[in-house]
């Protein structure tokens, strides 16, 4: 499932989230750049499945799950660089709706914070446009 929204606010047009649920498979091949991972992160990377993605906005941002008997946490990868997240699936999901998908929602449960500032930014923003 995707969808993407922008919006208008004071005037200016602004990119406004997006949602891009897809069913966990994990890699059927490991990508030539795995080569370069130490053994650890390769091994991490062949245990994760994409959850969701930005297919529209193009943020390298990608939220991945990991198959691990026993559970399934939750990754941030941004351009290469994974993070891992402090809430689970049924909970992911409850806050992308709730958040309305705004761009680095996810932020708030990770630690990225390169992107803080913005995510910051969207919120206030759509505190405004859903009061």
């Amino acid at each position: 499932m995707g969808v993407s929204w922008r919006y208008r606010l004071d005037g200016v047009e602004h990119n406004g989230g997006e949602f891009c649920w897809v069913t966990p498979a994990p890699p059927t091949r490991a990508p030539a750049w795995w080569d370069d991972l130490p053994a650890e992160l390769r091994n991490l990377q062949e245990r994760l499945c994409v959850l969701e993605y930005h297919p529209r906005a193009g943020d390298a941002v990608e939220v991945k799950l990991e198959l691990r008997a026993g559970s399934a946490p939750l990754w941030l990868e941004h351009r290469g660089e994974l993070f891992p997240m402090s809430i689970g699936v049924a909970e992911y999901f409850e806050r992308a709706i709730e958040m309305r998908g705004v761009f680095g929602w996810q932020a708030l449960y990770c630690d990225w914070k390169d992107h803080l500032h913005s995510t910051r930014e969207g919120l206030a923003d759509l505190r405004q446009l859903f009061p």
